[in-house]
């Protein structure tokens, strides 16, 4: 199923890689290792049957064209237009992939939120607000910005909540996305 979805989608997903590197000329290289995770996944036949194969596709591309820590940026992508020495880092038997996976959907629900609608915008903002914070305070939150922490705690909550729901949507149960959202927000500052 998923192959034959590659097959008549694969312009798409050129097309897809091309818009995604916008700063750089690797997108040929970009929308094969697209393909070669989404093959890889053990979930892939599940997002083709859901219709969420696009949504998929196009997370890798845009996370894996835009974040230094990816995994295609450390190992694949030219840096300034010479090849850079790939290190294998050790893995272990142990390490468990799919908090990998489950990173990289929060990451792509987050930024949806930041370029939806006003309400979704404003939710994100508060839940990035709330997590850089070393002990959640919604009192100190709301004493420092001026918004009422009523408003703050039901952006948060909601935020969590509706980053949940895609997670199930997508065939997570990943309950406790906390951590994972903390380790994000470290990631990226």
């Amino acid at each position: 199923m998923k192959n034959e979805w590659i097959a008549e989608n694969y312009d798409n997903i050129l097309q897809w890689a091309k818009n995604a590197c916008q700063q750089h000329s690797d997108w040929d290289d970009l929308a094969h290792y697209a393909i070669t995770a989404f093959l890889e996944h053990e979930k892939a036949d599940e997002l083709v049957a859901k219709g969420h194969a696009r949504w998929f596709i196009v997370r890798i591309l845009l996370n894996s064209s835009r974040g230094k820590k990816s995994e295609y940026y450390r190992h694949y992508r030219p840096a300034h237009n010479e090849l850079t020495e790939a290190t294998e880092l050790p893995q272990s038997e142990d390490y468990d992939k799919s908090v990998d996976t489950v990173t990289e959907w929060i990451k792509g629900i987050l930024e949806d939120l930041k370029h939806g609608d006003p309400a979704e915008w404003y939710m994100a903002t508060i839940l990035e607000m709330c997590l850089k914070q070393d002990k959640l305070n919604f009192s100190k939150m709301a004493r420092e910005t001026g918004i009422p922490r009523t408003s703050i705690a039901s952006a948060y909550y909601n935020s969590i909540e509706y980053i949940q729901n895609k997670l199930e949507e997508y065939g997570n149960n990943y309950n406790d996305i906390r951590d994972s959202l903390h380790e994000l927000l470290d990631n990226k500052h």
